[in-house]
């Protein structure tokens, strides 16, 4: 490329104007790229050999790289908004959740009862609580009451197992037998579009809406509305009381 070419660039109108929108764009959005863009601005201004011209297109290529960045966390932290957005505008029943086969299950299906959803890991602390939940199962199932278990590998990674080998251990070790879906993912991307439901629709203490761990408890009244949420060191025993009040309220 000849000095007279690039002359030509650095003061065509257009080229300039392009820098200029860059300039203002970054200095309200990207404190940092806007910094980027002043430094090529002067390395532009200066420019008589390809040396400059290798470090301008060296701090333009990190003026990309760092929007880049930053646009790809800004449009996961959107995409996250309009999934919960999403989920709170709609009905339970709307939502489709999966069998520890991989089969898809519509929430549809237990239209009319009252829903207690957990989230389990079967190396964790609280995995006690997996006889107690069988306890309220054999006590209320077929009264109008589901026991929904949904394994979750993302606290410190305490459920290893996949598929029947949680249900197998559940059962040899806790005598379990109400039904576990597919395994999940419960907070941020890739969550369950249930438990992004859930969060929003039942928030925790002080408001909080992620899920903060394992056995973290959801009850649901027959009407599909969250009610209440309770926490992972909350025994299954004490939900007791709640699942008989929202059994024998007639709200349909």
């Amino acid at each position: 490329m000849s000095d007279i070419t690039i002359n030509r660039l650095i003061t065509c109108d257009k080229f300039q104007t392009i820098l200029l929108g860059y300039e203002c764009s970054f200095k309200k959005y990207f404190h940092y790229t806007y910094l980027y863009i002043i430094a090529l601005k002067i390395l532009l201004k200066k420019i008589s050999n390809y040396l400059f011209i290798s470090l301008a297109i060296h701090y333009l290529i990190r003026t990309f790289a760092s929007c880049s960045i930053l646009s790809f966390s800004i449009f996961k932290s959107l995409k996250l908004i309009a999934m919960k957005t999403e989920a709170i505008n709609k009905s339970i029943y709307d939502i489709t959740v999966k069998a520890k086969d991989g089969s898809e299950v519509s929430m549809e299906k237990y239209r009319g009862k009252v829903l207690l959803v957990v989230n389990t890991a079967t190396m964790c602390g609280f995995a006690k609580q997996l006889g107690s939940l069988q306890d309220i199962h054999d006590r209320f199932g077929g009264k109008g009451f589901e026991l929904l278990a949904f394994p979750s590998n993302q606290f410190a990674n305490q459920e290893p197992r996949d598929g029947d080998e949680i249900s197998d251990f559940c059962k040899m070790n806790y005598g379990v037998t109400f039904n576990f879906f597919d395994k999940i993912r419960v907070n941020g991307e890739g969550a369950s579009p249930l438990f992004i439901y859930l969060q929003e629709a039942a928030p925790g203490l002080l408001g909080s809406k992620s899920v903060k761990w394992n056995f973290t408890k959801f009850l649901i009244n027959k009407n599909g509305i969250p009610v209440k949420r309770y926490s992972p060191m909350t025994p299954p025993e004490k939900i007791i009381p709640d699942i008989v009040k929202l059994i024998e309220k007639n709200e349909l």
